[in-house]
């Protein structure tokens, strides 16, 4: 039988596993909490492993002998007195160094008497990573009466998850002891008081398992884990297989269902093989047949290898890959990724690409970033493009993204532009830009622009998606002022289908009463 401190040493070795399949379905809270606590079970380890290997604290006069059996309230309210007392060192690691000493002398009658009695000491701190060794000692000695009484309490606590967890622990600890006994009494039982609880326990004895018989494993789990969480457990399963070894894993993949399940078991395996063997990871990937499997496990090596070598996966992406939507699709998440860290390596690759559809693609994500970044830099390469298209997008996006920014450092390059095309595709971004935050102040720019002749109904339309939204009236007024036709025209259709959205009356009646000051053209 493994002793406790044995057992807590393998739980922590298997952070690694649990750790990595877990993560794909919690949210940034839980991953917060999680994070808390294994700052706790770090401390915890290196007592442990003191402990373990016969590195011992020297004895101290706080902590000492418990009996071997607590069965009065005299000798319950001693151990109670002590693990208060330990509690209360300030020296984190004191503290948990001194409750485990005590905690491993219980015997699993005095367990289960001070756990019965543990709930007086919510005050105090690190309650349930004390709550855990108490159980954990427990399944040493009686681990079904240990489980048991753990499902009781948890069906009767408001805390269920904190229950859960620590049934889950203790499932997993009493497999490592007598996989049989466990296996025997988890099928017996209906959990019915907790959804899913019977099907995560049928998956953590099967973890454990797995680790010595993976396909007597996966037999006996299909055999007594029914509906949608089969695909879950299996995906665990061959997943935890791929740490050891991913082209074993491989094989097993048609023993997960079809489906959302393998989807994920395909990512898991891609995402370990790809750190230990890219080539053979990309040969697998290339190897599955056509669908969103293949493309998913493609993308994750071409990931990875992003980070080793950029152009080298570039080219494979130009040169192996098929199909000219998926060809296209991956081009972008590679280009927009590539870009974060290199943006000017990308567009010298991109020379070199012969499609000028490709090109397009790739530019299109790369100025998203770029603009984003360096707005100054993006604009001095698009004003050199050729393509009015590239040209544009960069020079509006980039002039959009400097307007909220640093609306001043963008007026002053504004006048560097000497390409009058170029220059009114710069403004309407900037425009755009300062809308955003302060519709009037770009109304008042669009004033100065209309009197160079650099006004256009793309600014208005700008000016006025933002301005409607709280102020619709102003906008409106706003409108009726300007002199040329097209813009008012084109920012009253704005103003009517934005405005009517949201307070149809309200629009209709303004729009009545001041239509008529408007161009015959406007409905």
């Amino acid at each position: 039988m493994q002793t406790l401190g044995g057992m807590i040493i393998y739980s922590l070795k298997a952070l690694r596993v649990n750790g990595m399949m877990f993560c794909q379905g919690i949210g940034r809270r839980h991953m917060i909490s999680m994070r808390k606590k294994i700052q706790i079970v770090g401390i915890i380890s290196v007592m442990l492993m003191s402990l373990e290997f016969g590195v011992r604290a020297e004895p101290t006069s706080s902590v000492e002998s418990v009996a071997d059996s607590v069965s009065t309230s005299q000798e319950i309210g001693m151990v109670l007195s002590r693990l208060k007392s330990a509690l209360s060192e300030k020296s984190r690691f004191s503290r948990f160094q001194k409750v485990y000493s005590i905690v491993g002398q219980l015997s699993g009658e005095g367990v289960w008497a001070v756990i019965n009695e543990f709930d007086t000491m919510s005050q105090y701190g690190e309650r349930e990573d004390l709550r855990e060794l108490l159980y954990m000692r427990w399944v040493e000695s009686d681990p079904q009466a240990a489980l048991s009484h753990l499902y009781q309490k948890s069906c009767a606590s408001e805390n269920v998850l904190l229950h859960k967890d620590l049934i889950e622990k203790t499932t997993e600890q009493w497999a490592r002891t007598d996989l049989e006994a466990v296996s025997v009494y988890v099928e017996g039982q209906s959990f019915s008081e907790i959804p899913g609880l019977k099907e995560v326990l049928l998956t953590r004895i099967a973890l454990v398992w797995a680790e010595t018989d993976v396909l007597g494993s996966i037999g006996w789990f299909k055999e007594h884990c029914r509906g949608k969480l089969q695909g879950e457990g299996l995906n665990r399963i061959v997943s935890q297989v791929a740490l050891a070894d991913p082209a074993r894993a491989t094989a097993l993949i048609d023993e997960v269902p079809n489906g959302y399940a393998r989807h994920w078991t395909v990512s898991n395996i891609m995402s370990i093989w790809v750190k230990e063997d890219l080539s053979a990871a990309l040969a697998w990937a290339e190897s599955l047949p056509e669908g969103n499997k293949r493309r998913t496990a493609l993308v994750l090596g071409i990931r990875h290898w992003l980070k080793d070598n950029s152009y080298e996966a570039a080219d494979y992406i130009l040169n192996t890959l098929s199909g000219d939507d998926f060809q296209k699709k991956v081009l972008r998440e590679f280009a927009y990724e590539w870009a974060h860290n290199d943006p000017e390596a990308v567009l010298e690759w991109r020379e070199n690409v012969q499609d000028e559809s490709l090109r397009d693609t790739i530019l299109s994500d790369i100025h998203i970033v770029w603009s984003d970044n360096a707005p100054e830099d993006a604009v001095k390469y698009a004003i050199g493009l050729p393509q009015p298209g590239s040209k544009y997008m960069i020079l509006s996006r980039s002039g959009s993204v400097w307007g909220l920014k640093d609306k001043k450092a963008a007026l002053r390059f504004s006048d560097s532009i000497e390409d009058f095309s170029s220059y009114l595709r710069f403004m309407e971004g900037v425009i755009e830009g300062i809308a955003t935050h302060d519709p009037e102040g770009a109304a008042d720019l669009f004033g100065e622009l209309v009197s160079k002749g650099a006004g256009s109904p793309r600014m208005v339309e700008s000016i006025i998606e933002y301005w409607s939204g709280y102020e619709p009236r102003a906008a409106g007024a706003w409108l009726l002022e300007l002199a040329e036709v097209s813009h008012k025209n084109r920012g009253m259709e704005k103003l009517m289908e934005y405005w009517s959205g949201e307070e149809p009356t309200a629009a209709r009646e303004w729009f009545q009463s001041n239509v008529l000051s408007l161009s015959p053209t406007v409905p």
